[in-house]
């Protein structure tokens, strides 16, 4: 593998390695989303029996 060849493979990995990091960005941020609404949920479901609603 020359010089040449061996910069395109860094350029691929490393191209590979930021989609990955955003990926994993979208899913952290999907995540506590989710966990925002469960939480959101659970205290409507709290407060509808509370005031006599069945949840």
């Amino acid at each position: 593998m020359d010089t040449r060849e061996a910069e395109q493979v860094l350029a691929a990995l490393q191209a590979l390695l930021a989609e990955k990091e955003q990926l994993h960005q979208q899913l952290v941020d999907e995540q506590a989303d989710a966990e925002r609404r469960l939480h959101a949920l659970r205290e409507m479901g709290v407060a509808g029996r509370s005031v006599g609603m069945q949840p």
